[in-house]
């Protein structure tokens, strides 16, 4: 296994670990951590990036404000990969149910 796919193995679990905390600032990193993943590592698998929409489908409608830049920060990162990683179905699925 490379070091590149160990370290995203590890920010993958981090980051969904941190995102299930109540602490505002724990879980704003976890959310933080995603966006990373997304926007940066260019051979994160599909699946990783569909199991991070789902998580922040899941915490879209939290009220505090750091952890709701979070969230849309790691929803806008993997809309930038949407085209690369992501079908155009799910995506826009994902997408039409947090509106």
């Amino acid at each position: 296994m490379s070091s590149s796919t160990q370290l995203t193995t590890a920010r993958a679990y981090q980051s969904s670990t941190a995102t299930k905390r109540d602490e505002e600032f724990v879980k704003r990193a976890g959310f933080v951590l995603m966006a990373q993943v997304a926007g940066k590592d260019k051979r994160a698998p599909a699946e990783l990036l569909h199991h991070y929409l789902a998580r922040a489908e899941r915490e879209a409608h939290d009220e505090r404000n750091f952890v709701k830049k979070a969230v849309n920060w790691a929803i806008r990162e993997i809309g930038w990969r949407r085209r690369r990683s992501l079908s155009a179905s799910s995506f826009s699925d994902s997408f039409s149910s947090l509106m």
